[in-house]
Parts: structure tokens; sequence; C-alpha cells
């Protein structure tokens, strides 16, 4: 949520990929790795060496391991009302009720 808050608020936001800008974000808070994939959770099912195959997660390959369908099963990060490199206010706004989401279930839990 970080990150992409911190995208957001990027003044050439419209000017610059955000791929560009989340390394930028990643140097700035001092990350040693950058993200491989452009949607930080297809990189996150990169992490998964048991169903992620010679590395490759994202772009439809390894959807069933998102972080984002976990909570929403409907959830695709291509979704043209937020696609995370198209409209990524959008994305984070939508990153931001999953995680609403996300925190509702953890209080449900306890």
């Amino acid at each position: 949520m970080r990150m992409w808050k911190g995208i957001v608020n990027y003044s050439d936001l419209n000017d610059t990929c955000v791929t560009i800008l989340k390394a930028r974000w990643l140097k700035s808070n001092r990350f040693k790795h950058n993200v491989k994939k452009d949607c930080f959770f297809c990189d996150y099912t990169m992490m998964d060496p048991i169903r992620n195959v010679d590395g490759w997660g994202g772009n439809g390959e390894n959807c069933e391991l998102c972080p984002g369908r976990v909570i929403d099963p409907t959830f695709d990060c291509c979704n043209s009302n937020y696609h995370y490199r198209h409209r990524p206010v959008a994305f984070y706004e939508k990153l931001f009720k999953l995680n609403e989401i996300r925190e509702s279930k953890k209080v449900i839990n306890a």
C-alpha cells in the first residue's frame, strides 16, 4: 500500500511509466531488489517455487496465487476499470478497498 500511495503521489504520474515509478519508489525507500513484474501481485506469485514454473508469474499464469484474488476472486490487475499500468490511481483505490476487506476479515476471525 505504501508503494502505491507513493506512486500515485508522484507529480509526473501521467508522463512516467508505472514500472519506472515503482523502481524509483523502491530505491528511495532503500529496498535492495526491484519488482520484476509490472504488477506487484504478479511479482508476489513468483515467490511460490512449487507452483511457479521457471520463475514466471503473472500475466494470467499464476492468478490463482494472487493475493488480490484471495480477498476477491473476481480481482484482475488488468481489469480496464483499475488496470495497474493504465489507471494507477484507480488501482490504488482498488487495493485500498481490498485491504479494508482483508482487515475486516482479520477482526471477524480474531
